[in-house]
């Protein structure tokens, strides 16, 4: 007997160590995410931190736990510390940083408080966390340093000073500081003396410049004092590449350069792979190689989810869009005109065209088509719903419009009440009355009386 039980034996032995192994699994990466309450009013000024708040019935939020998980992961053993809190337990903290959706990711350390805005993946998460952790500004010591900056960072600002005018440079020194500290997640800023420049860096401080695409640009009138508005606004519109990859986490930033882009729409099928090549070829050359005569910001996106929703309707890919933010009006080189011959000479043609206002435009920003829009993105959140969370759905617009559906029934097969009974029954009744031939004559009758005895007059 104890021969056959052996198996049996050895099953439940390795049952239980799967078990266990999952337990403990499940507990580590629990400890990677600190689950908070109302104490992180204290802890929130000890370090850094990187918190979801999440709602229990939030299905994004629920979607979103594995990826948390991966992101404590990541981060464990670094300076920033991951957590998550129930803003619907914990309100007052919720209301403290202006949480209104779930999931919402914040970034805090001390005062500094920043809003993820990107893509939700490990790798965005953590990059997001990792930028906002780091110092505002980073001072160089030599040229060995800012070379090293230029080749791995594709955009970068440099506050460049000079102690031939000490105080220009602290004035300009401050109102850098404060700019980069507004923007510590969106670029990279650095301080150097003009003595430790590149020799091919001929700039004299102090002075603002910023390094894209091999090439150093300078602020104009940054020599002199300025307003942190306009430093602030010069970073906003040179911050990105000149031919940027184009998503929907930075889609909006782009927008509010006020530029007109020129998006380059590229199709997802790989048999479309040589053309979406020499068409992005030809884009971003013209990108680099005419800044000066065009300043308009050029991007790429693979696929046409973007796209689609600026016109409100799909075309084949690929094709070119320059899109004005301003007033939502969009230009076309559709794939019929780009798919065989097209140069950079014909690139330049069309954006001239588009500048200078002979181009053919769409869209717009009229009554109808804020209407028009209006109902396009009313269909595609139900849409998004719908196949994200089919349930909350059902709730969200099933279950109201089966109530409706139930009052309209109700009340076309409800029964007339009883006033309304009893006044037919009388009419009935008076008609069958009157009908009658003594009925008649006793109503002529009484009408005779009242003509022989009128009513006194009364003053």
């Amino acid at each position: 007997m104890a021969i056959k039980n052996r198996p049996s034996i050895q099953f439940r032995r390795i049952f239980s160590l799967t078990f266990l192994a999952l337990v403990v699994l499940f507990c580590r990466c629990n400890a990677f995410v600190k689950e908070l309450d109302d104490s992180f009013s204290s802890l929130m000024n000890e370090g850094s931190w990187l918190v979801e708040f999440y709602a229990p019935w939030c299905g994004y939020c629920k979607k979103l736990e594995p990826i948390w998980a991966e992101v404590g992961k990541t981060l464990y053993g670094s300076p920033i510390r991951v957590g998550k809190l129930d803003a619907t337990r914990y309100s007052a903290l919720a209301k403290h940083f202006g949480i209104r959706g779930f999931p919402s990711i914040k970034f805090i350390k001390g005062k500094r408080v920043l809003t993820f805005e990107g893509e939700r993946t490990v790798q965005d998460f953590v990059q997001f966390a990792e930028k906002a952790n780091r110092p505002a500004v980073t001072e160089l010591k030599d040229a060995a340093q800012m070379e090293r900056i230029r080749n791995e960072k594709s955009v970068c600002f440099f506050l460049v000073t000079s102690n031939d005018n000490a105080q220009l440079s602290e004035k300009l020194k401050d109102i850098f500081y404060q700019v980069a500290e507004d923007k510590v997640i969106q670029s990279y800023f650095y301080q150097i003396d003009q003595g430790a420049l590149p020799e091919d860096v001929e700039v004299k401080g102090p002075t603002v410049i910023v390094s894209k695409d091999g090439s150093i640009s300078m602020l104009e009138g940054s020599d002199e004092v300025i307003e942190e508005s306009v430093l602030s606004g010069w970073v906003n519109n040179e911050r990105f590449e000149a031919f940027v990859h184009v998503t929907r986490s930075n889609f909006h930033d782009i927008t509010t350069t006020g530029k007109i882009m020129l998006l380059t729409v590229l199709a997802e099928q790989k048999s479309k792979k040589k053309i979406n090549e020499r068409v992005s070829k030809i884009v971003k050359s013209v990108a680099i190689n005419e800044r000066q005569r065009f300043h308009r910001q050029f991007g790429w996106m693979l696929g046409d989810t973007i796209a689609t929703n600026l016109m409100m309707s799909s075309m084949s890919a690929p094709f070119l869009m320059a899109y004005n933010s301003t007033n939502h009006v969009y230009y076309l080189k559709q794939y019929s005109e780009i798919k065989e011959e097209f140069t950079e000479q014909q690139l330049v043609s069309f954006l001239e065209d588009v500048l200078e206002g002979r181009a053919k435009g769409y869209g717009g920003d009229s009554y109808f088509q804020r209407f028009y829009r209006g109902i396009w993105e009313l269909i595609r959140s139900i849409y998004e719903i719908w196949t994200t969370q089919p349930i909350a759905a059902i709730l969200m617009f099933g279950f109201p419009l089966l109530v409706f559906s139930f009052l309209i029934y109700m009340l076309c097969i409800a029964d007339p009440g009883p006033e309304e009974e009893d006044l037919e029954e009388l009419q009935d009744e008076g008609a069958e009355y009157l009908d009658d031939g003594d009925g008649v004559r006793e109503l002529e009758a009484a009408e005779e009386e009242v003509d022989a005895n009128p009513k006194p007059k009364t003053e």
